[in-house]
C-alpha cells in the first residue's frame, strides 16, 4: 500500500491538475483559488471543485511579464504566467482574496487577461474586532450570492454544513499527517508531506480526504523513517508548494518538521 499511495501522490504532483481537468471534461465546474484565505467551503457547497493555483519555479516567467507589472512578487507572477499560458485552462473561475498587496493590485489584470466566466474578490479583514466580523459576514454573503448566480443553484444551510464538515475533516487529517513528524527522526519527510498536501489541494475535498486516509494508513505501517536524525527545522514563510527548498534542507541532513506556510499549517 505504501509504495502505491506515494507513487500515486508523485504522479499527481508531477502532473498537477490532471484530475481537475478530468472533472471539467465530465461537466463539473472547477474554481481556482489563490491563498488559504479563500473560504473553500462555499465553493464546495455550490457544487464546484476548489483547485489551488500554483506557481512553478522550473518554468521561466515569460508571457506573464508582458501583461503584469514585474514589481508584483515572483510567486503571484509565476501563478499568473502559468495561467495565461493555458496550464489551468480547465478552470471555470477564480477567487482571489485580500491576502497581500500583490493579490489585491493584480486582481484586475487576472480578470482582464484570463476572461474566465467567473471571477470574485474576497476582501478579508486584517484586524480582529466586532466591526471586522460584521464586515466579513457581508463579504461572505456577497461571495455566496456570486457563486449562486454563476452556478444557477441556491446554496442551502445544509449544503454549507456538509461542506464545512468535509473541510474540517480534511484539516484534521492534515494535522494527523503532521503528527508523524513528532518522532525523531520523523516518519514522514518534509518533501513527502508537501507533495501530499499539494496534491490534496488539487482534488475535490472528498477525494482529498480519501487520499489523506490512504497516506495515514501507509505511514502507520512504515517501519523505517525516510530520514536520519538531524537538526529539526521550522520553515517559516508564505506558500511553499514546490519541494526544492525543502529538499535542499533535507538533503543536507536536517528535517523540516514544522512550518507556518499557507499551504501547510496555515491552510
Amino acid at each position: 500500500m505504501k509504495d502505491d499511495v506515494f507513487a500515486k501522490v508523485e504522479n499527481q504532483y508531477v502532473n498537477y491538475g490532471t484530475r481537475a481537468r478530468e472533472l471539467k471534461n465530465q461537466g463539473q465546474k472547477v474554481i481556482g483559488y489563490i491563498c488559504s484565505f479563500v473560504p473553500l467551503e462555499i465553493i464546495t457547497a455550490a457544487g464546484c471543485v476548489p483547485f489551488r493555483v500554483r506557481g512553478d519555479i522550473r518554468e521561466p516567467i515569460t508571457k506573464g511579464d508582458t501583461l503584469m507589472e514585474t514589481i508584483v512578487c515572483p510567486f503571484i507572477r509565476s501563478c499568473f504566467d502559468l495561467s495565461v499560458k493555458g496550464k489551468y485552462d480547465f478552470l471555470s473561475g477564480l477567487v482571489i482574496p485580500h491576502g497581500c498587496d500583490s493579490m489585491v493590485r493584480s486582481y484586475s489584470t487576472w480578470n482582464y487577461s484570463l476572461n474566465l466566466p467567473y471571477f470574485h474578490f474576497v476582501n478579508t479583514p486584517s484586524v480582529v474586532k466586532e466591526s471586522s466580523f460584521e464586515f466579513f459576514e457581508e463579504e461572505l454573503k456577497a461571495y455566496k450570492k456570486s457563486l449562486e448566480k454563476f452556478t444557477g443553484k441556491a446554496i442551502t444551510d445544509a449544503d454549507l454544513a456538509k461542506a464545512i464538515r468535509l473541510h474540517n475533516e480534511n484539516r484534521n487529517k492534515a494535522r494527523a499527517l503532521y503528527d508523524f513528524k513528532k518522532s525523531n527522526p520523523p516518519m514522514i519527510s518534509g518533501v513527502e508531506l508537501t507533495k501530499v498536501l499539494t496534491v490534496g489541494s488539487s482534488l475535490p475535498v472528498t477525494e482529498s480526504n480519501a487520499l489523506f486516509d490512504e497516506v495515514l494508513a501507509a505511514l502507520s505501517q512504515r517501519k523505517e523513517p525516510p530520514l536520519k536524525k538531524g537538526p529539526r527545522i521550522l520553515l517559516d514563510g508564505p506558500c511553499v508548494d514546490n519541494i526544492e527548498l525543502i529538499k535542499i534542507v533535507e538533503d543536507s541532513g536536517a528535517s523540516v518538521v514544522a512550518d507556518t506556510t499557507c499551504n501547510g499549517t496555515r491552510d
